[in-house]
């Protein structure tokens, strides 16, 4: 049965990358959404209406939830944290700014529980959320002119302003694996020109570094997968000017436009890592879409909404094949003709249903590949099939009149994996006994030697 998870689960199955610039996707590990292509269907879709300071929850089935009514603020960014049920959400302050009361709240998943974690004076803008270590990063613009990243407990202790930037920060994006924070600047809340550019720091604060890619527009959302960083961009200044969605490629300082949109306001960015799709939202539009990550296939997800800021997708979880009754097949060879014979690979289930598909990772014996005058031929290499869903293994073992032998065992590793993010690694044996009477079983010496290499 298919059930929501912690968005820390898969924060360490991507390598500890996470992000929320608003869109928080807490797991992406399931179903089909919508034509024209597959894509992981949401149980539910939270978004922060801005202008009416609003937060909401949308279920497939049409039903529209308000969480949080009108605070009277200008609500910003929203993240998840499935293992408490808890939103935290952003507040820009009143539509008076400056001087307003920005602050960061939470609130259940079920609309109770609504609560302030941090007043901070001045508009809070972007959450990025570490639920392992019970911290909140968050960028905040103070007076228009002031700017700063900062990190809070998510009881709202230990408030630490980290970095003020020279410019104004907005998206955020968290690397927690390896203690980056990256983050964009959209220059200054003037009629300056929109600057754009993507920085680097350490999550301490230190090392703050420019890397200095610059947009045609103010970069806003800011999502973080595998080396790539996913950003929106537009100028607020002059809404439906500037518009598109850049990759950039960290390691390659490379930085391209994938969608080109000037009469959009999009916003908030996040990766769907299973089935490779970008989800974001368009406040000019007043939809939530969908892209592939290299910006084609964009559909609309969710459409007439009021100013969609924030966005925090809740995804169906997906249970791992179960490896631990898997079994060769055949497990036994016999005679040692020394010919290859498919094994296959059974025994593997998944608790969801979900088709499993089998790569052979290794295959290993525990006798020699190649050992004239023993019986076991003068042939090699004694296995292939790496990469494939079957082994073909030599049927063959060390072993004469002069010199006895124990059979061999071919030991092969092997991947399941079911197409939903879902893998589990497992081994199976294969004996080729010595004989038929006595030794008609297998002492196991071990995965001592690489089958498919010719020594």
């Amino acid at each position: 049965m298919q059930k929501p998870i912690s968005s820390i689960v898969i924060a360490v199955a991507l390598s500890g990358v996470r992000k929320s610039l608003g869109l928080a996707i807490a797991t992406a590990l399931a179903g089909a959404l919508m034509a024209p292509t597959a894509i992981a269907a949401p149980i539910a879709i939270y978004w922060t209406d801005r202008d009416n300071a609003s937060l909401f929850r949308n279920d497939l089935q049409g039903n529209n939830t308000e969480l949080v009514p009108p605070t009277g603020g200008r609500l910003q960014d929203v993240d998840l944290d499935l293992a408490t049920g808890t939103l935290f959400f952003s507040d820009w302050g009143p539509v008076g700014f400056p001087g307003g009361e920005g602050s960061i709240n939470q609130v259940n998943t079920d609309g109770t529980g609504l609560a302030m974690v941090l007043s901070t004076g001045d508009a809070v803008h972007q959450l990025a959320l570490d639920p392992a270590n019970s911290k909140i990063y968050f960028t905040r613009s103070v007076s228009y002119d002031g700017r700063e990243i900062s990190v809070v407990d998510t009881n709202g202790s230990n408030y630490t302003v980290l970095t003020t930037p020279d410019w104004f920060a907005s998206g955020l994006a968290l690397d927690s694996a390896n203690n980056k924070l990256y983050w964009g600047d959209i220059g200054v809340l003037d009629l300056g020109t929109p600057r754009g550019a993507v920085n680097v720091m350490n999550t301490n604060g230190t090392s703050p570094t420019d890397l200095e890619p610059h947009v045609d527009g103010r970069g806003r959302g800011f999502a973080l997968h595998n080396g790539i960083i996913y950003l929106t961009a537009h100028d607020p200044l002059s809404p439906g000017s500037g518009g598109g969605i850049f990759t950039y490629d960290i390691a390659n300082d490379v930085l391209t436009q994938i969608i080109s949109d000037p009469t959009t306001g999009f916003w908030d960015i996040e990766v769907d890592p299973i089935d490779q799709r970008i989800y974001f939202t368009n406040y000019v539009a007043g939809t939530i879409e969908s892209a592939k990550f290299d910006g084609t296939d964009r559909v609309i997800v969710l459409s007439g909404l009021s100013n969609p800021y924030g966005l925090a997708l809740e995804f169906a979880s997906n249970e791992p094949p179960d490896c631990s009754a898997a079994g060769a097949d055949p497990a036994g060879l016999w005679p040692p003709n020394h010919k290859f014979v498919p094994i296959g690979i059974s025994g593997v289930t998944d608790p969801d249903g979900d088709p499993v598909s089998i790569t052979v990772d290794s295959i290993r014996q525990d006798e020699p590949v190649k050992e004239g005058g023993t019986g076991s031929g003068n042939t090699c290499p004694d296995a292939t099939g790496v990469g494939t869903s079957t082994a073909q293994v030599r049927a063959e073992r060390a072993g004469n009149k002069k010199v006895p032998g124990d059979g061999r065992v071919y030991h092969i590793g092997f991947t399941a994996d079911d197409g939903m993010g879902g893998t589990c690694k497992g081994e199976v044996l294969v004996c080729v006994p010595h004989d038929q009477g006595q030794g008609s079983t297998c002492v196991d010496g071990g995965a001592l030697f690489d089958s498919t290499v010719c020594p």
